[in-house]
């Protein structure tokens, strides 16, 4: 687990593992994540990024990009296509759909 982490707001207000969980930190607005990790006396600062995740109890990333991380935790992704091939598409799945009833 981390030692410490503390999240700095927009508001001037501050949220650290002293005052609860990460889950638990108000979600938006974060300018600023400082963290130390278990058995490391580096204090790693954070900034500038659109997400912030404590990854396996210990680990702060920051990221522009949660794509690489939503895969791995097995998130699928849509898209958009041209309404030709959502309609061709969409006549396999509905004919494989019958097959299941």
């Amino acid at each position: 687990m981390a030692d410490r982490w503390m999240i700095f707001y927009d508001d001037e207000t501050t949220f650290s593992n002293e005052d609860g969980l990460w889950i638990d930190a108000p979600t938006d607005g974060v300018l600023y994540v400082i963290s130390k990790r278990h058995n490391s006396d580096i204090v790693e600062v954070s900034a500038g990024n659109d997400h912030y995740i404590l990854l396996d109890g210990e680990t702060v990333a920051a990221t522009q990009d949660l794509g690489p991380l939503l895969r791995k935790w097995g998130v699928k992704f849509g898209r958009w296509t041209s309404h030709k091939m959502q309609e061709k598409i969409g006549n396999r799945v509905a004919a494989e759909a019958a097959k299941w009833r």
